[in-house]
């Protein structure tokens, strides 16, 4: 579901069935892979989304453990964004949707869920939510793939009202 492509072209796929992520060079040769089943730091539990930071960092959508987890370019864990422990997402966001990292570093997650996406800063603290309304049945918005303009601005696939939206 997720693919990325970092500043050496290398290309970031998630495997969600297989619980990790592969990288695979420019002519589509494997390179290796990281992440297995489990819920500790740098297991991964059904990853479904992929971004590359400006330092190709891996920013992975881990969805059945309700986080982002970061990896720095050779694989290796660095560190997370747990929606369990940072305001705005509740307990029960049981589908992250989509992500993106700016130049910057901040991030950009979706969240089904709560209809909305959130920004965080770059060392994972929240800084904003948004979304039309509060409530999903009012047609809000229902993110299933995140990007950024080279502007600036939030691009969400919003499926459920066969729309893209712009912040």
């Amino acid at each position: 579901m997720g693919v990325a492509v970092d500043s050496a072209n290398r290309i970031v796929v998630v495997d969600q069935g297989n619980n990790r992520v592969q990288v695979f060079n420019t002519e589509g040769e494997f390179q290796f892979t990281f992440g297995k089943l489990g819920k500790w730091d740098g297991e991964i539990s059904c990853p479904n989304f992929v971004a590359v930071d400006k330092d190709d960092n891996m920013y992975v959508s881990d969805e059945i453990n309700m986080r982002v987890q970061i990896f720095r370019r050779d694989g290796s864990y660095l560190r997370k964004i747990s929606a369990k422990e940072i305001h705005g997402f509740q307990d029960n966001v049981d589908h992250l949707s989509g992500i993106a990292v700016d130049s910057r570093g901040y991030v950009v997650v979706g969240a089904k869920s709560s209809c909305s996406a959130r920004v965080f800063t770059p060392d994972g603290r929240f800084l904003r939510a948004f979304s039309s309304t509060r409530a999903c049945p009012s047609r809000l918005l229902f993110a299933s793939g995140i990007a950024l303009t080279s502007a600036g601005e939030i691009v969400v696939s919003d499926w459920f009202n066969n729309r893209i939206r712009f912040f």
